[in-house]
């Protein structure tokens, strides 16, 4: 069974079991640990899944997170992606600043904040090791579409071991500082739609730029392959 289709199956199973789960931890057993699964990881591996994993914050000790996602990228064990959980009616709002601690204070480059039928994505694109207040990726798995499978597909384990593992930790915020020239110049295209030079020196421009941010990376960007993914490592 390809991806596709066990991300199908996923959806099936919380159309079916959603109105019969009363609490945040049946949430968790019946919804995410099963998304986990999807996703690669063995939910029942210390070494791949920490339940409850435990993060200090300042002076509270023994504050924990729903679940880490572990890497041995660094040579060390360590965590490199947090998820939160919440009952699956309950509104993920009000609840993103208690991520954003968790994520401060551990090594992961991606926090999840999921009521196990909508995952919202965050990393730290505007600032480093301080988590983003508005995700950059968010998935609803009762309104999915091909290219939500795809983006998901990228935050799974062998995805995770083929295409992520050896990534350099690379600036996004410096390629993210060139790209108002380039929409300015997708704006200039659409009042003025003879000016399709203009716009192709720009992404010509662009593409050069983001060649000496991120060395050696620009091609497999440019032909969709890693995308906005990194800091695994």
């Amino acid at each position: 069974m390809d991806f596709k289709d066990q991300v199908k199956q996923l959806t099936e199973r919380v159309i079916r079991v959603k109105d019969t789960i009363q609490t945040e931890e049946a949430t968790k057993t019946a919804l995410v640990m099963p998304f986990l699964q999807v996703l690669g990881y063995d939910v029942f591996n210390p070494s791949e899944v920490v339940p409850e994993f435990i993060s200090d914050i300042g002076t509270k000790k023994g504050e924990k997170v729903d679940y880490a996602i572990m890497s041995d990228a660094t040579g060390q064990l360590e965590p490199c992606m947090l998820i939160e959980c919440k009952h699956w009616k309950q509104s993920l709002t009000l609840h993103d600043n208690q991520l954003l601690r968790y994520f401060h204070v551990t090594k992961a480059r991606f926090g999840i904040l999921t009521n196990g039928i909508i995952y919202r994505f965050y990393t730290d694109l505007q600032q480093p090791n301080k988590m983003d207040e508005k995700p950059f990726l968010e998935i609803n798995l009762l309104d999915l579409r091909d290219n939500h499978v795809e983006e998901l597909k990228k935050f799974s384990k062998p995805y995770h071991v083929l295409h992520l593992k050896n990534l350099p930790t690379v600036s996004f915020v410096g390629v993210k500082r060139l790209l108002p020239p380039l929409v300015g110049s997708v704006q200039t295209l659409l009042s003025k739609p003879r000016q399709f030079a203009l716009l192709a020196v720009r992404i010509n421009l662009f593409v050069l730029k983001a060649a000496r941010i991120i060395p050696g990376k620009v091609d497999s960007h440019t032909r969709g392959q890693d995308d906005w993914v990194r800091l695994w490592t």
